[in-house]
Order: structure tokens, then sequence, then C-alpha cells
């Protein structure tokens, strides 16, 4: 698709695909959950296609029920890159996204869940995470609670990680597996820093801001990696959990920025005080 052509085909492409959300809502809010799950895998694949993001897999997901995918964030797109592809499962989000427009519907297909990052919300959140997971649910964690332009994890937010534990001391098993996810490429080169923001949306950016340069990007290579899962029987302490899918999950961030050359993953000098 030439240049010129680029942002309005996808603008046209994007409505489309919008209309045939919103058209059938009403229909679609009905049907059972799996099959909105497909519908959800459906329009995430389009929108990939769409916007030419193509997705390189390592490693396999855990295919068995009540699951916790546990990753890493760099933007909104990473829940429509994962959801394109992962058995039927639910995100995670920040409390923002549930008043997002069309964003909060592709969650609301598949169940989402919205969390509030708030000391009295705590205890809420994780008996909705156990009923989730106890009934045998895949869900996915963006740990860091933030998005960051991927070049470092931030450390994870070791609340939510309660869910598992608390399973764990009632005999249940649930299995926790770390993820990696990470732009890696435009238009078949490696990303440089400056390019990240294309993929990576930060929080000063608005929604609009950030689709402007990403309808005029060509093709951004996305890579994810699926580290070995741990059942939350074999740890004590959320701690525990949540640094094992750290520690995995930077390990995947650094393999992928060092198979980048040199200079295109090297960090901007510190800012001077």
């Amino acid at each position: 698709m030439s240049g010129l052509w680029r942002v309005p085909c996808r603008l046209v492409g994007l409505f489309i695909l919008v209309a045939c959300l919103i058209v059938p809502w009403p229909l679609i809010m009905t049907l059972p959950r799996v099959k909105g799950q497909h519908i959800q895998r459906w329009l995430f694949k389009n929108i990939c296609r769409l916007f030419h993001i193509t997705i390189n897999i390592t490693g396999r997901p855990e295919t068995r029920t009540g699951v916790l995918y546990v990753a890493n964030h760099t933007s909104y797109l990473d829940i429509i890159v994962l959801g394109s592809f992962l058995p039927d499962c639910s995100f995670i989000a920040k409390g923002d996204m549930s008043r997002w427009p069309i964003i909060n519907l592709l969650c609301n297909i598949p169940r989402s869940i919205f969390v509030k990052r708030q000391a009295d919300e705590a205890a809420k959140q994780k008996n909705i995470l156990n009923t989730r997971l106890a009934e045998g649910d895949r869900l996915v964690l963006f740990a860091e609670g933030t998005t960051t332009l991927g070049h470092r994890v931030l450390p994870f937010k070791s609340s939510l990680f309660a869910a598992p534990i608390e399973l764990a001391k009632q005999h249940q098993e649930i299995l926790v597996q770390p993820i990696t996810i990470l732009p890696t490429h435009k238009n078949g080169l490696p990303m440089e820093y400056h390019e990240k923001h294309i993929y990576a949306w930060l929080g000063d950016l608005s929604l609009a801001q950030h689709v402007g340069p990403l309808l005029r990007n060509n093709q951004i290579t996305v890579s994810v990696i699926f580290h070995d899962p741990l059942s939350n029987m074999a740890v004590a302490k959320r701690r525990q959990l949540s640094d094992y899918c750290h520690a995995a999950v930077e390990a995947g961030t650094q393999r992928l920025l060092a198979a980048q050359a040199p200079e295109q993953r090297a960090l901007p000098p510190p800012a001077r005080g």
C-alpha cells in the first residue's frame, strides 16, 4: 500500500471493523462467552492485518484451564496483539480503559476485568480474580501497572498475585506463565529508540495523538516470548511469584534487545538535572 493511500484506506478499514462490532453489539452480548471470544480474536487479527502488525512467537502459551499470563506492558496494542491468538483469554486492564471508546467494547467481549490501583479496592479485586481463575478462566495481567518504552521492565505490582497464592492454600492449582512482549522491528529493520512511540503508548499522549503515527506507519514486528509456566503450588508468597515472573520477562526483554544492533538498543543519555 503506497504512503499516499495508507491513512485513508486504514481509516476506512477501521471504520468497517468498528461497524462490524457496534451494529450487532446487542446480539454479541447475548452470545456464550466462548463465541464472544471467537469474535474478539477475529477482530484483533484483522486490526493487526490492517496496521501491518506482524507477530513473532517464541514458545507456547499454556492452554489448560486456570491460567494467569503475566506480561510487561508497552501499549494498549498489547491487548490486540495477544488477543489475536491467545486461546480464549480475558484481560486484567486498568480502570481508565473502561472509559475509552471502542477499546472498552473490545475488552468487554471477553469479560475483561478493569482494576483500580487503590488500596481499598485490593480485596474486592483479589476476590474477583479468585473466582475467575477458580472457574478455569485464562487471564492476562500486565503487572507493571503502567506502560513503558520497553527497554526496562519496571517492578511488578505484587498485589494481584495474591489470587493464585490464595487458591494454592485451597489446594487448587493455577498455572502462572510469564510473557515478554516487545516491538522489535519497523519495516523489517530493528526499531530505533526514537521510533518506539509508534507502538508504545505513554500516559502523556492522548489516544488520538498515538493513532496518528500508527496510521501512517508501514509495518511493525512485535516479538512475543512465552516462558516456562510455574504452578502456584510451588511458591508460598505472592512476592516469590511476582519475582519469578519479573525475572523471566526481564530476561526475555534483554534477549530481544541484544538481538538488535547495538546502535538500535542504546538508551538515550540521562537528562541533566
